[in-house]
C-alpha cells in the first residue's frame, strides 16, 4: 500500500467543491492510487517525483 500525503490547500479545495459526484470520484481515484492502481497519469515535470492523476469525464477538475 502506498501512503499519499494531502496538503491543507487540497483539503480546503476538496471541501469547497459543490459537485458531490466530482468529490466522490476524486476520493475514489485517490483510494485506488493508494492501493497501487494509478490508472491514467501524467508526469508532473516541474517536480521531480510528482504525478498528475487524470480524472476523465468530469469537466473542470482535471488539473
Amino acid at each position: 500500500m502506498i501512503t499519499l500525503h494531502k496538503t491543507k490547500e487540497f483539503d480546503i479545495w476538496l471541501h469547497s467543491l459543490k459537485n458531490k459526484v466530482a468529490k466522490t470520484r476524486i476520493l475514489a481515484r485517490l483510494k485506488n492510487a493508494s492501493m497501487g492502481n494509478f490508472g491514467y497519469t501524467k508526469r508532473n515535470m516541474p517536480k521531480k517525483y510528482g504525478l498528475k492523476l487524470k480524472i476523465l469525464l468530469i469537466k473542470g477538475y482535471q488539473q
